[in-house]
């Protein structure tokens, strides 16, 4: 029987294997699942200066170029700590300010990491844990962290999927940051392999790619996990992917792109 170490490794050599990334793929989202997508919509809007919206049906906020969407879901969804994609960060001008601003709305937040003073960790109303964070290069919605047994892997195949280049963030030698436009996806080394996205409150991530068509026939050639084949969704088509660590990813077809 084929361990979830060997399957990895096995596509990671597949991926390795295509010369380039995805033409024109670019960033699209974090869609996160909630009780209530109206007040998550606001609730974001009002602690982290986004701008509420609407992306297609959905109540969503926009951060700069960085778009967060919410879908209905039970109050039984489980919250993203334990899970692959373990938390959101947001890049703030005062930590501490945040914090207490953020304790004082009834927000559960962690206490002062003497090893990251400058860093704290608050969990949403409806379970997403979000990383508090200053970082004057990068202000706003700022990264979403991955945890994998397999960082390495994980990172050379998202950089061969998507594009980008790793690197070092700062002084933070334990995990490789990968640059799409104005955010970052980190990705973490973990000891014991986390749940997937499945239940979770950050239900999926999202790329928007040009040429869909092309796209699908390339990800159908490396043998990836389709969890929904491509359909028209609105005016432009969807598909649903596995990533490495049992990552739901969404395609986008790039519309008037």
């Amino acid at each position: 029987m084929l361990t979830r170490m060997s399957v990895l490794l096995g596509l990671v050599v597949c991926v390795c294997a295509w010369t380039g990334p995805v033409a024109g793929q670019t960033w699209d989202h974090v869609h996160l699942t909630v009780s209530d997508t109206e007040a998550a919509a606001e609730w974001y809007g009002e602690h982290f200066g986004g701008k509420v919206a609407k992306s297609g049906e959905f109540d969503a906020v926009w951060f700069g170029t960085n778009l967060v969407k919410f879908r209905g879901g039970s109050a039984e969804v489980l919250g993203s700590d334990g899970s692959t994609v373990e938390h959101i960060a947001f890049s703030v001008e005062d930590v501490k300010a945040k914090a207490d601003a953020l304790e004082e709305a009834g927000v559960e937040v962690s206490g002062v990491n003497r090893r990251k003073p400058d860093t704290r960790y608050a969990t949403d109303p409806w379970g997403t844990k979000i990383e508090l964070l200053k970082d004057e290069d990068l202000m706003g919605f700022h990264h979403v962290l991955l945890k994998s047994t397999l960082a390495s892997d994980t990172v050379d195949w998202y950089v061969t999927i998507f594009g980008g280049e790793p690197e070092n963030f700062k002084e933070a030698v334990n995990l490789k940051a990968i640059r799409y436009g104005d955010m970052y996806l980190f990705v973490k080394r973990a000891v014991r392999p986390a749940a997937s996205t499945e239940g979770r409150s950050v239900d999926h991530l999202g790329w928007r790619v040009k040429d869909f068509d092309a796209t699908i026939k390339k990800l159908k050639g490396l043998d990836v996990k389709f969890l929904m084949e491509p359909m028209e969704h609105g005016d432009r088509m969807i598909a649903f992917i596995e990533g490495p660590d049992g990552v739901k990813i969404e395609i986008v077809e790039g519309v008037g792109e």
